[in-house]
């Protein structure tokens, strides 16, 4: 039975580290392959997360090499107060995928940087430890 409770840690701690590991591999595919071209933001989102509050995400409008008109919303919301130059009709560079130009980050707004990484890193080292956790106390119960 104890082992039947078990699978939901280790089936958790195994979907964050597959989440920490794509935003790693996103990352890197943005720093090796992605293009930077000049953007505008068109407005600010209001966003309420679940936990409440108020965020902000820019909306952000470009062209691609190919001339490709295009408009996303970023997935990073901040504060009011945390919001600094982002604001309607600022020019910022956007660096996206030229396989899939939907996968976009604002560059000083989204993770962009190595050392901006650090959030998906602790995700894939705290799945790693619910995972390691959760079979060591399987291997322990089953003894």
């Amino acid at each position: 039975m104890e082992t039947v409770l078990l699978l939901g840690p280790l089936l958790f701690g195994g979907w964050v580290i597959l989440r920490g590991r794509r935003r790693l591999r996103r990352a890197a595919r943005l720093r090796s392959a992605g293009i930077s071209v000049p953007g505008s933001v068109e407005c600010l989102e209001r966003y309420t997360p679940p936990r409440g509050g108020e965020l902000f995400r820019p909306v952000v409008s470009w062209s691609t090499a190919d001339g490709t008109r295009m408009r996303q919303t970023s997935a990073v919301g901040r504060r009011q107060a945390d919001l600094g130059p982002v604001r309607r009709g600022a020019e910022v560079t956007v660096r996206y995928d030229p396989a899939e130009p939907a996968v976009m980050w604002t560059e000083g707004w989204d993770v962009i940087s190595r050392g901006d990484d650090r959030w998906s890193w602790a995700a894939v080292f705290f799945g790693v430890f619910v995972c390691v956790s959760a079979a060591v106390q399987m291997v322990v119960t089953a003894v």
